[in-house]
């Protein structure tokens, strides 16, 4: 979106979760993050990570909402931070002797971008410069320190005799996610000293196995750690803009391409065991207990994904994170809306917690993703608006408004009443979902006859340089696929944008619910206590399926979902 630009999100199955992780956010105690780096801890102290997407996540709600409590909190994490930074500058708090093992380089680059966003939260509001100022300068300065403890551990690497980057856990992935945290440090400070690390370690990658930038087949690449990866690739997109390096941006593209193409699965997540599988989105039964789609690589591969769309707008990037989503994102949220789970399975019963209730799902990583919706609802490309995904919103610009109005996807309808300024035009680009056989656009300027069209998936343009009104309408239909999963065979259905599932609360057994070639579904209102956003019957209701974000939801401790349902010819 225009950094000049502001959208804020209304009623719909978004903005109920926007504003129900707001609420909770502001419950979160800021002193228990700024103690994390107080002392030495074991090997499997990973707290840091969380406060630095803690300061990351006050630094998105103060641009959004312009709540000076969110800046506050925040201040009081950094206070820690510089207190109980190292000399060395590093932020990981493990034992002397065992920096750079385990989450050590991962925590001090996630403390380093949320210091990052932080000040640069506080250097763009008017009203919070001054009273912030000196908390934000502290943790530019610290922000400078670790990320010179990163580049004078392994810069050079063994040549040099400093310790190899690759030694890091996750198949050598854990230490260069640092990247993604490096870039927007560089180009803050300017360190040319930064400049030569990441010059050097893209060099140094090339002769590996970690060959980023020019591997032609990612399931090659030394790591197939999900998030890990992704991370790597948030960077290389960074750098790529930042340096104007095609081909870093070329292999965020080619890697991103792949995983839509053979990991992401009809709930919009991958990964089993947090890592990429061969025929990983293949028709696969997976229970929670087999640890599949965690919720990290959902979030990672909808910011791949935005980050793309935001370069280089196309339709299918709209299709891969509608699909994220309106399945994996909303069924993993808990139903108070404190978190996410870590795991969630395609059959079995809805996981809100992990095991033991240890903390859910890499702490804030959802809030993450759902905090910065608003901003990344609509992109902007000179006079070109895109909405990115379709929910009830109002964005405003110097020369635009634009309100959207639509109850999606529990509806196929979407109103835009498009506000250009006087003089000004521009071009409303609409996305026709992939999925979808064509769509229906009615366009209403002001003073003037208005027309209809029918549009076929990708980006329909309609040009505005008036007062319009303009109506979307993508008629949603049953879709079905068959597969042999062992010697059974089991059919997957959509309903636009959603997966549907099988769920035992409607009191038929996952076992007698068979889906047959040419049988007719109808959609369904359902009542709001039934804690349903979509609900499809066959069979004069005699079986019932639900969205999968809600599947097995009513009460979790009983009811089971599956998304791949048995079938007959």
């Amino acid at each position: 979106m225009n950094a000049k630009a502001h959208c804020t999100l209304k009623k719909g199955v978004l903005g109920e979760a926007y504003e129900k992780l707001l609420k909770n956010f502001y419950n979160i105690d800021p002193k228990v993050h700024a103690e994390v780096y107080r002392g030495y801890h074991e090997l499997i102290w990973d707290e840091p990570e969380f406060a630095g997407k803690y300061l990351d996540l006050c630094a998105t709600y103060y641009e959004q909402e312009r709540d000076i409590r969110a800046l506050e909190n925040a201040a009081v994490v950094v206070d820690g931070i510089a207190r109980y930074q190292w000399e060395s500058g590093y932020l990981g708090a493990l034992e002397p002797g065992h920096e750079t093992e385990v989450f050590g380089v991962w925590s001090t680059a996630f403390t380093i971008y949320g210091l990052l966003s932080y000040e640069r939260a506080v250097s763009a509001g008017k009203e919070a410069a001054e009273a912030f100022r000196k908390s934000a300068d502290q943790a530019l300065v610290c922000a400078q320190k670790a990320g010179d403890w990163i580049v004078e551990s392994f810069i050079g690497g063994p040549a040099a005799g400093k310790e190899d980057i690759l030694n890091g856990g996750n198949g050598g992935s854990q230490h260069i996610t640092a990247i993604l945290a490096l870039v927007p440090l560089y180009e803050r400070c300017k360190n040319p000293r930064v400049k030569e690390f990441l010059l050097w370690l893209l060099h140094y990658l090339e002769g590996t196995d970690m060959d980023v930038v020019n591997f032609e087949d990612l399931m090659k690449l030394r790591s197939r750690k999900g998030i890990e990866m992704i991370t790597v690739y948030l960077g290389l997109i960074e750098w790529g803009v930042s340096q104007k390096d095609g081909r870093a941006i070329d292999a965020a593209r080619r890697y991103w391409k792949q995983l839509w193409e053979t990991q992401i699965r009809n709930t919009g997540c991958g990964t089993v065991s947090e890592w990429w599988t061969e025929g990983g989105n293949g028709a696969m039964i997976l229970p929670t207990d087999t640890k599949p789609n965690e919720n990290c690589v959902a979030v990672g591969w909808a910011e791949l994904t935005l980050a793309l769309m935001f370069l280089e707008p196309k339709a299918e990037y709209g299709d891969a994170l509608e699909r994220t989503l309106f399945n994996h994102m909303l069924g993993s949220l808990s139903p108070d809306g404190t978190d996410f789970a870590y795991y969630q399975g395609n059959v079995g019963q809805k996981v809100y917690r992990t095991e033991r209730g240890l903390y859910q799902c890499c702490r804030y990583r959802g809030y993450v993703l759902f905090s910065n919706l608003p901003r990344a609802a609509y992109c902007r490309h000179e006079n070109q608006v895109i909405p990115v995904f379709y929910a009830s919103s109002e964005y405003q610009s110097e020369d635009l408004v634009i309100r959207q109005t639509t109850d999606w996807p529990r509806h196929s309808e979407v109103s835009f009443e498009c506000l250009p300024a006087q003089n000004a035009s521009f071009t409303l680009m609409l996305r026709i979902p992939g999925w979808a056989k064509e769509g229906f656009v009615e366009v209403m300027p002001e003073g003037e006859a208005g027309f209809c069209a029918t549009a076929e998936p990708g980006f329909y343009p309609v040009e505005i340089c008036k007062k319009t009104i303009v109506r979307l309408t993508v008629p949603f239909s049953v879709r079905m696929n068959r597969e042999k999963i062992g010697e059974e065979e089991y059919a997957e259905m959509h309903y636009g944008p959603v997966l549907m599932a099988a769920d035992t609360r409607f009191g038929t057994p996952l076992s007698e619910v068979v889906i047959r070639p040419g049988d007719e579904l109808r959609f369904v209102r359902c009542d709001s206590q039934e804690n349903v956003m979509l609900c499809l019957e066959k069979d004069n209701g005699k079986t019932r399926v639900t969205d999968y974000a809600s599947a097995g939801g009513k009460n979790p401790a009983q009811d089971e979902f599956a998304v791949w349902m048995r079938t007959e010819k």
